[in-house]
């Protein structure tokens, strides 16, 4: 099911969760920023999350206080029922490119009329100014990144969860660079969600290689595998690809992620993955299994740095010792390492 997918926002009834869990030789707090679906992150002269709720795309000043970068951005509920509206942030301005701040819309709200803005990688310089379509041409852009040429141009590269893709823009047109094919899962995967349909004997069942997480390294593009529903337990994969090689295919890293929504690098050099958590047929995803790792490339292991969180979504690596996570739950948290 092509478009199943995307970002889960599923609401439960409340029930009282533990809080998140930070490792050894780490500090986890809370911002009380009052943002409901806290989304993408960035950073420039202070923090800058994306909120699905509002549309809004903010910036954390040192008082705590919110300032608003743009107009309130399109939000709604898309044709799977699921929260849609600016999913991630980026920083990248001049002398590169003219404006700062870019936003990737996602779908368009099932129950509104087609905006200009609908599926669409935004910029926008300040709050004065409507956001410049940079290109409409996705079916979903989930998360983006910039890479820069030899001859000081950038590329914005993308991965567009309704096509299950990776994409470069040329101009404003999005080329294909690399299609995810479907992911094969044996009976015995499948009988966990339901043991009735998916008994010995039944044949393999395949879902969409879903895209959500995007980065770069190494002219690499790393790419967290969401996977399509139904969500096996710990079907979920990051992989990456080489970017200068025509033709090239994916590379496994990192296998046994159940639903892993984000990736990012630190400053270091260590991979971080962030995991939306586990699956259930009856009831949708679990409240608290979601979980923040680091991973030592060498061996492709994961270590966990954060446990118990609530549909977490987005990530950001400041500094090595510093790292910020956003929920759909309506959190977003600081993670410091111990002094």
């Amino acid at each position: 099911m092509r478009r199943a997918l995307i970002l889960i926002a599923l609401l439960f009834p409340s029930v009282a969760l533990a809080d998140p869990t930070p490792a050894a030789g780490w500090k986890l707090e809370v911002l009380p920023l009052g943002l409901k679906q806290p989304s993408g992150l960035a950073w420039s002269n202070g923090l800058i999350v994306t909120d699905l709720a509002s549309g809004r795309v903010v910036r954390v000043e040192a008082n705590g206080a919110l300032t608003d970068l743009t107009q309130p951005l399109p939000v709604g509920i898309d044709v799977m029922g699921q929260p849609t509206g600016p999913y991630k942030v980026k920083v990248f301005g001049p002398p590169f490119l003219e404006h700062s701040i870019f936003v990737s819309q996602g779908w368009p709200d099932a129950n509104a009329a087609p905006a200009p803005t609908d599926h669409a990688i935004l910029s926008f310089a300040n709050p004065q100014e409507t956001p410049r379509i940079v290109s409409s041409d996705f079916w979903n852009p989930y998360d983006f990144e910039f890479m820069l040429r030899p001859i000081d141009s950038v590329d914005i590269l993308v991965i567009d969860a309704g096509k299950n893709a990776l994409l470069r823009l040329e101009g404003n047109a999005a080329k294909i660079v690399y299609e995810f094919p479907r992911l094969k899962r044996e009976p015995s995967e499948m009988s966990e969600l339901s043991p009735t349909e998916f008994a010995n004997g039944a044949a393999p069942y395949e879902v969409d290689a879903v895209p959500t997480g995007l980065a770069i390294s190494d002219n690499r593009a790393w790419v967290a595998l969401f996977g399509g529903f139904p969500f096996t337990p710990k079907g979920g994969a990051v992989v990456s690809l080489a970017l200068e090689s025509e033709g090239a295919v994916p590379r496994t890293e990192v296998e046994d992620l159940n639903t892993p929504v984000d990736v990012e690098f630190t400053p270091a050099g260590e991979l971080l993955i962030l995991e939306m958590g586990v699956f259930d047929m009856a009831s949708g995803f679990v409240p608290g299994t979601g979980k923040l790792s680091i991973v030592d490339l060498r061996t492709g292991k994961p270590e966990l740095l954060v446990g118990a969180l609530d549909q977490p979504t987005g990530l950001l690596a400041r500094t090595d010792d510093e790292i910020y996570i956003s929920a759909l739950s309506g959190h977003v948290y600081r993670l410091k390492r111990a002094p």
